[in-house]
C-alpha cells in the first residue's frame, strides 16, 4: 500500500509551506499574538485551550517532570524536550545557517523560525508609538510599554522595593534575590546563578573576558547589543529616560534610578562591610570599598607616570587632568576654564565674589 503524501498548505499570514498538522503549532510560536488563552502562571498567551493546558502541564506542573538533565537541574516532562535542551545549552554545536544573514543555530527549527520572525514581512511587525523599538509579538510590545513607557508593574515584591510586568518575572526574583536558589554553579569560581544563561554570561564577561560589541565612540565594549545602545544612548548622547518621581532627578540606566531611590531616599544601606563600619546601598558599592580600601587592589596602571588606581574611570580622569590637562570645569561668567573643579570654586570666589 503506498505511503499517503503529507498534505502541505501555505501558512495565512506568512505564506511558509508546511504541513496541515503542523499548522496550528507554527501559527502560534511564530505568529501568535492573536491568542484568547493566557496562561495564569507566566502569562504566556496561546491559540487553544489545548494548547494551553499542554503548555501548563509541560511547563509548570513541577510534580509531572519526570525527564532530568544529566548536567544540570532542567527537568521537562518531554523526553525530547531535555534532548533539545542538552543540544542547546551542553552541546552547542551550530550546525544549521540561515542562507540569509549566515546567523547559526543547534537546531534547524531554530532557523526556520529565525527566518519567519526577522527575514519575513511577517516578522518584526509589532511597532511601539512611543519610541522606535519593533518587536515580533503583540504580547511582548504590550509588555514594554508598561514597563518602559507606562511604568506599569503589577506584580510588587513583598520583601523589597521592586515591581514586575509578569508574574513569572516576580518569581525569579524571589527564589534567586531572596531565596538564594541558585541551580548553576560557575566551576571556576564560588559564582551561582538562577539560569544557565546567566552562567553563559558569567563565563563569556568574567572568565573568557568575550566583549565583542564595542562601541566606535570610546571603545568601551560588552556582551550584548543591547548594552551597547543603552551605554551610547546614556552616556554620549546624554539621554536620560528614567526620571526619579520624588526628585528631579533622572538618570540613563534604569539601574541607576533604583541605586538612587535606595540610596536617597529610602535610606537603605543593607550591604555591611564585615571589616569596618561601612554600609552600602548596592553590593556593587561594598565590592568597590572592599577592593580599594581594604585590599588595596589597584589593577588600573598609568602608562605615562605608573601611578596605580582601582577604577579605570580613575584612571581615565588622572590622564585627563594630570597629563592632558584638558580644562574642563568653565567658568560661566568669563572665558576662563580650569583642570580642577576646586581651581574654578576659587577663581570664582576671588574674581567675580568681590
Amino acid at each position: 500500500m503506498p505511503a499517503t503524501k503529507a498534505i502541505r498548505a501555505p501558512c495565512p499570514i506568512c505564506e511558509k509551506v508546511i504541513r496541515t498538522k503542523y499548522m496550528r503549532d507554527h501559527v502560534d510560536n511564530i505568529h501568535g499574538d492573536a491568542k484568547g488563552h493566557e496562561c495564569n502562571v507566566c502569562g504566556k498567551r496561546k491559540s487553544s485551550a489545548e494548547l494551553l493546558e499542554r503548555h501548563i502541564g509541560q511547563v509548570h506542573l513541577d510534580a509531572e517532570k519526570r525527564h532530568d538533565c544529566p548536567v544540570c537541574p532542567y527537568r521537562s516532562d518531554v523526553r525530547k524536550s531535555v534532548e533539545e535542551h542538552i543540544k542547546r545549552q551542553h552541546v552547542p554545536v551550530r550546525d544549521h545557517k540561515c542562507h540569509i544573514c549566515g546567523k547559526k543555530a543547534v537546531l534547524k527549527r531554530d532557523i526556520a523560525r529565525h527566518v519567519a520572525q526577522v527575514h519575513s514581512d511577517a516578522g518584526r511587525r509589532f511597532s511601539c508609538s512611543l519610541c522606535d523599538k519593533v518587536f515580533l509579538r503583540l504580547s511582548q510590545r504590550d509588555n514594554h510599554v508598561k514597563a518602559v513607557h507606562e511604568k506599569i508593574r503589577d506584580f510588587p515584591c513583598e520583601q523589597c522595593d521592586r515591581a514586575f510586568v509578569r508574574p513569572c518575572a516576580l518569581r525569579y526574583h524571589v527564589k534567586v534575590q531572596h531565596d538564594k536558589i541558585r541551580d548553576y554553579q560557575c566551576e571556576q569560581c564560588n559564582s551561582a546563578f538562577g539560569r544557565m544563561e546567566h552562567l553563559k554570561k558569567h563565563i563569556r564577561v568574567v572568565h573568557e573576558k568575550l566583549r565583542e560589541h564595542c562601541c566606535h565612540l570610546c571603545h568601551s565594549a560588552f556582551t550584548t547589543t543591547h548594552y551597547l545602545k543603552v551605554h551610547i544612548n546614556a552616556v554620549h548622547a546624554g539621554i536620560k529616560d528614567h526620571q526619579c518621581q520624588q526628585c528631579d532627578s533622572r538618570f540613563g540606566y534604569q539601574s541607576a534610578l533604583r541605586a538612587h531611590i535606595r540610596a536617597v531616599h529610602k535610606k537603605i544601606k543593607d550591604h555591611a562591610c564585615n571589616q569596618c563600619e561601612a554600609a552600602f546601598s548596592e553590593s556593587g558599592d561594598l565590592s568597590k570599598h572592599v577592593k580599594e580600601v581594604h585590599a588595596k587592589i589597584r589593577n588600573n596602571t598609568c602608562s605615562q607616570c605608573n601611578a596605580s588606581f582601582s577604577r579605570p574611570h580613575v584612571l581615565k580622569v588622572h590622564i585627563e587632568k594630570v597629563h592632558n590637562r584638558i580644562r574642563k570645569n568653565k567658568c560661566a561668567q568669563c572665558d576662563a576654564a580650569f583642570v580642577y573643579a576646586s581651581s574654578l570654586r576659587g577663581h570664582v570666589n576671588s574674581v567675580h565674589k568681590k
